[in-house]
């Protein structure tokens, strides 16, 4: 979330020309270009090691857990306790309808819904279905195997290898957005939406 807000801000300092930037404003813009190209190196050396562990990974869950071993224990915490609240978020959506309203802890359908978009603002959600950037995704042959995480043998299109073990597909998955990535690389919800992948992993909505 942290690179999203940084190349949010760079955005809006380039519609600037540099003639008008005030000095705060152009010294804001150095800082912010540095620390982008500093967090585009560490991603890109990540990516590297990730690359040799999809070779190495049997299943999904084993290529999850030793992409996990290679962040650092804040940044996983971090996810994980993000995680949580998207437990949080969905326990809600499947029942708030049986919630009693006399209850000190009930929340209504107009805040939770105010809440639950205020959620995907701050934090994006999983990119499944028809909503990928990605002209790779777009293009990829069937659609509803984009998120595959075992081999299939379709009668119709051949085999289909998991996501994880195409570069091509990962790459386009870990580059959709920042909730997306982590759920791609290392199984982890940081925001999911009906239908999305984390089916697999989370409740039925």
């Amino acid at each position: 979330m942290a690179n999203e807000n940084i190349s949010t801000e760079l955005k809006t300092l380039r519609l600037i020309p540099l003639s008008k930037r005030t000095k705060e404003q152009q010294k804001r813009y150095q800082a912010l270009e540095t620390q982008r190209s500093r967090a585009n190196a560490k991603n890109k050396a990540l990516d590297a090691k990730l690359a040799k562990i999809s070779d190495v990974a049997t299943t999904v869950d084993e290529f999850y857990q030793l992409n996990r071993a290679e962040v650092d224990a804040e940044q996983l915490a971090a996810w994980q306790e993000q995680q949580e609240r998207v437990l949080d978020q969905l326990h809600w959506m499947r029942t708030w309808r049986d919630q009693d309203p006399d209850d000190e802890l009930f929340v209504g359908f107009a805040e939770g819904l105010d809440c639950l978009e205020d959620f995907i603002r701050e934090h994006g959600f999983i990119k499944d279905g028809y909503d990928y950037s990605s002209q790779v995704l777009k293009d990829f042959e069937p659609g509803w195997a984009i998120w595959a995480a075992k081999i299939y043998n379709d009668l119709i299109w051949g085999k289909i290898i998991p996501f994880y073990k195409d570069p091509e597909r990962l790459k386009a998955l870990s580059e959709e957005n920042a909730a997306t990535r982590v759920w791609a690389l290392f199984g982890l919800s940081q925001y999911a939406q009906p239908g999305t992948p984390s089916r697999t992993k989370q409740p039925a909505l």
